[in-house]
């Protein structure tokens, strides 16, 4: 081959495997947005990540989501790359055969509960026997509903679960069209400030966190990208620390809640521990056993395979705490 012709194909060779999936960084960021959960409000608000990636040529698209359900259908689909959701619920979409994998928490805190109006004389799980219940399945808010109800010796059989997603299951508690609601912030505060709702059982230890789930391929393919992405949620999480009330005043303006609404919702929650840690796999792990036993998980689910502390621990420089098995 005489040298143009060699030097010209090694430029179009050069320019197909630049163009490869597998080697180009992406040009964009598709990442769900939802002000239930303050890190990523504040991390949309404040232009963290755009910030972080000025000059890489890598837009940033916000993709409303109502509720987890619906991220992990656009994560499944490949429109989303990253998304927040309860633990249990992604460790449900895994063994699901959706290919996503847990990178850190965007918070923990008391924000999901079993709430009832004060006349229902419903004060425990006990009395939901032969009631309508109303929660959002394939929730965090439904899985500790099945949780609550095992405790107390009953199943999701005993109960007439009515399905709805998470501000309708509020409307109908308020309306009297169901006895309880499987319920999380904020439109747990609404209910409680706006029609005395009773939270009548709360669990927070038992509660997964609310975490930061993306598809593993496009942390595979990705892995500067997704450590930027941990960067600035973990710049959002101490924005918030530093900032209470205007953190409050973003959740309000976004979520369209009264300052007094936004405060209830934001003394619930706890930024301290983004970090996946032992106890962690411990308490999505126990999910994970309770929803094998009524048929919703396969029992080859595992929570190893979801929970994956290390592009943290590079993304921030600190010792992951996390632990398999």
């Amino acid at each position: 081959m005489r040298s143009g012709a060699l030097v010209a194909f090694l430029f179009c060779l050069a320019v197909v495997l630049g163009s490869s999936p597998a080697l180009a960084e992406a040009q964009k960021i598709r990442i769900a947005h939802s002000y239930i959960a303050a890190v990523p409000a504040v991390l949309r608000e404040k232009g963290f990540l755009e910030k972080a990636l000025a000059g890489r040529n890598v837009e940033v698209q916000w993709v409303t989501a109502l509720g987890s359900n619906k991220s992990f259908e656009f994560l499944r689909g490949g429109s989303l790359d990253f998304a927040s959701s309860g633990g249990s619920a992604a460790l449900v979409a895994r063994a699901s055969g959706n290919p996503v994998k847990v990178l850190s928490f965007v918070q923990h805190g008391d924000i999901i509960a079993l709430a009832t109006l004060p006349a229902s004389g419903i004060k425990t799980p006990a009395d939901l026997k032969g009631k309508k219940v109303a929660a959002t399945p394939g929730t965090e808010p439904h899985y500790f509903l099945l949780r609550a109800l095992e405790q107390y010796g009953l199943t999701q059989d005993d109960i007439r679960l009515v399905p709805l997603i998470h501000p309708d299951g509020r409307v109908a508690l308020e309306n009297g069209n169901v006895d309880a609601w499987a319920g999380l912030d904020p439109d747990l505060a609404k209910a409680e400030l706006q029609h005395g709702a009773v939270r009548f059982y709360r669990n927070p230890d038992i509660l997964s966190g609310s975490v930061l789930v993306a598809r593993e391929e496009f942390v595979k393919d990705n892995p500067e990208l997704a450590a930027i992405v941990l960067r600035a949620h973990e710049e959002a999480r101490q924005w918030i620390i530093a900032h209470p009330k205007e953190t409050v005043a973003i959740i309000a303006a976004g979520a369209k809640l009264t300052p007094e609404e936004a405060k209830l919702m934001f003394d619930r929650l706890d930024f301290a521990h983004p970090e996946i840690a032992k106890t962690d796999y411990q308490k999505i792990g126990a999910y994970g056993d309770l929803l094998k036993k009524v048929s919703d998980l396969p029992a080859s689910a595992d929570v190893n395979g979801l929970l994956d502390p290390e592009p943290f621990q590079r993304a921030i420089g600190v010792k992951a705490t996390g632990a398999k098995g």
